[in-house]
C-alpha cells in the first residue's frame, strides 16, 4: 500500500519534532516558556511558511508548514496538561459528531 499525502506529511512533522527534541532537550526549560512566548515562536514559523509560499517555493513551503505543525505539537506536549487535552478532545469529538456531511 502506498503512503498517502497525510502519511508523508505526518512523518515530516515527526521528523521535525525529533530534530527539535535533539536541539532543545531540556523539557523543564520548555515548560517555563509562556503561552505568549510559544505564540511568538509559532507566528515566526508561520511567517517563514508565508514567505516560501509568496516566493513560489513549494518544497520549502511544505518543510516550513511541517515545522509550524511540529511547533503546535510541541506546545500541546509541554504547555497543556492531560486535563486540558482531554477536554479539547471531547469538544472536538462533539463538534465532529454534530457536523452534517457535505451536500446535505
Amino acid at each position: 500500500m502506498n503512503p498517502s499525502n497525510r502519511d508523508i506529511f505526518m512523518n515530516l512533522i515527526m521528523i521535525e519534532r525529533e530534530r527539535q527534541d535533539k536541539k532543545f532537550p531540556n523539557k523543564d526549560k520548555q515548560k517555563a516558556v509562556t503561552l505568549h512566548q510559544w505564540n511568538t515562536i509559532l507566528t515566526e514559523e508561520l511567517g517563514e511558511f508565508a514567505k516560501e509560499v509568496n516566493d513560489h517555493r513549494d518544497v520549502e513551503a511544505c518543510i516550513e508548514l511541517a515545522e509550524t505543525a511540529a511547533v503546535c505539537l510541541r506546545i500541546a506536549e509541554v504547555h497543556f496538561g492531560m486535563d486540558v487535552l482531554t477536554q479539547a478532545f471531547v469538544r472536538m469529538a462533539e463538534r465532529t459528531s454534530a457536523q452534517k456531511p457535505a451536500g446535505d
